[in-house]
């Protein structure tokens, strides 16, 4: 089930990256038409004779504008391309490494800023960059199943002004993620179930019950963590993840 999963995610990963960039491209694109064609009036007015100085700062001026706009959305795409490679990576290496944690966290919702555009959610990401030494993808796959249980769940019924928190903060031996979405909650009764695998209260709706499991067995089992739920029926739902920070 693991495997499917991250599989899964790859494919969302994939996906996600390749919509995420037709926008930049797009804007890149543009931006350099707008370049070559201001370059072609200049040509014209200076072989013309009919070059202003005024027309020629006015040109100037357009094309640097352009120029900046070209390289900010040429930017946008290195830095998804270069998220994705190493999130790609990481989820077929599966190797144990340091890492600074805020920074990672970042990189994983780099490459779901479609999913959370697509879905009108607003992300905050603040916190601590600590050092954590573990498997990335792991990370990576938690997070990424937080996200699609917020959706599915928790802003199911909500059309606006959806928020998703990540806050990373530090004590003694441990760093904690807490993840909170500001959803519909949980009742103590479902909170009380929630880990467990099938349990789902979508089951009709396409629901596998599998999602919170395997994050529960990532964190517990494989990251060597804790992970504990504080929720409010209409206010939201704050999920929080520990794990062993890198000796100093």
């Amino acid at each position: 089930m693991v495997d499917k999963e991250k599989f899964a995610q790859l494919g969302k990963l994939i996906a996600g990256v390749a919509h995420e960039m037709n926008t930049p491209l797009g804007v890149a694109i543009t931006s350099s038409s707008i370049i070559n064609d201001k370059l072609e009036q200049l040509e014209i007015k200076v072989s013309s004779k009919a070059l202003s100085k005024q027309s020629f700062l006015e040109s100037i001026h357009d094309i640097r504008e352009a120029n900046v706009i070209t390289e900010a959305n040429i930017e946008r795409c290195i830095t998804l391309i270069s998220s994705f490679k190493q999130i790609s990576t990481d989820i077929n290496i599966e190797e144990i490494r340091a890492i600074k944690i805020l920074e990672y966290i970042k990189e994983i919702f780099h490459t779901l800023s479609i999913l959370l555009k697509k879905e009108n959610i607003f992300l905050s990401i603040q916190g601590y960059n600590s050092e954590v030494a573990i498997e990335p993808a792991l990370l990576s796959q938690v997070i990424t199943n937080l996200v699609t249980n917020s959706i599915t769940h928790a802003f199911s019924d909500k059309d606006e002004h959806k928020k998703i928190t990540v806050i990373v903060t530090e004590q003694k031996q441990w760093v904690t993620i807490e993840y909170k979405d500001n959803g519909c909650g949980m009742s103590a009764n479902v909170i009380e179930h929630v880990f467990d695998p099938f349990y789902t209260t979508k089951r009709n709706q396409g629901g596998t019950g599998l999602g919170m499991n395997i994050v529960y067995n990532l964190v517990k089992k494989n990251l060597g963590g804790n992970i504990t739920i504080n929720s409010t029926v209409g206010e939201g739902t704050s999920i929080f993840i520990q794990l062993p920070l890198v000796a100093k």
